[in-house]
C-alpha cells in the first residue's frame, strides 16, 4: 500500500466521523428545543378556577348570604374550596366523610 492510497481510505472515515458527529450535534439540538417547548407547554401546577356567579365586577353585601357558583379544574382531585372575601375566609366546603374528592363544581354562600 502506497501513502496515497492510505490517504484515500482515512478520507472516507473521517468524512464519517464528520457526518456522525454533526447528526449527534443536530439530535443533541433537536432534543433541548423539544424539552423547551415542553416546558412552555405545561399547565400552570394547581387548579384552574372560574367563578361563574356572580358576575364580574358584581358588588355583593357578606351579609346577604349571595351564592357563588364556581368550577375548578386540574390534574390533582380537588380536595377543598375556599371562599374568601376581603382576606377574610367567609365559607369552605370539604368532601364529605368517606370521599377523598369534591366534584368539580361548587356553590358556596
Amino acid at each position: 500500500m502506497t501513502a496515497a492510497s492510505q490517504k484515500r481510505k482515512r478520507m472516507p472515515r473521517s468524512g464519517c466521523l464528520v457526518i456522525l458527529a454533526l447528526a449527534g450535534a443536530l439530535a443533541l439540538l433537536a432534543l433541548a428545543l423539544v424539552l423547551v417547548l415542553q416546558a412552555r407547554a405545561r399547565p400552570m401546577p394547581g387548579p384552574r378556577v372560574s367563578i361563574r356567579q356572580p358576575r364580574t365586577g358584581a358588588r355583593l353585601s357578606v351579609e346577604d348570604g349571595s351564592l357563588v357558583v364556581l368550577r375548578a379544574s386540574g390534574q390533582e382531585p380537588i380536595i377543598r374550596y375556599e371562599l374568601w372575601v376581603d382576606g377574610e375566609r367567609q365559607a369552605i366546603l370539604q368532601p364529605a366523610e368517606g370521599e377523598e374528592s369534591l366534584p368539580d363544581s361548587a356553590q358556596l354562600r
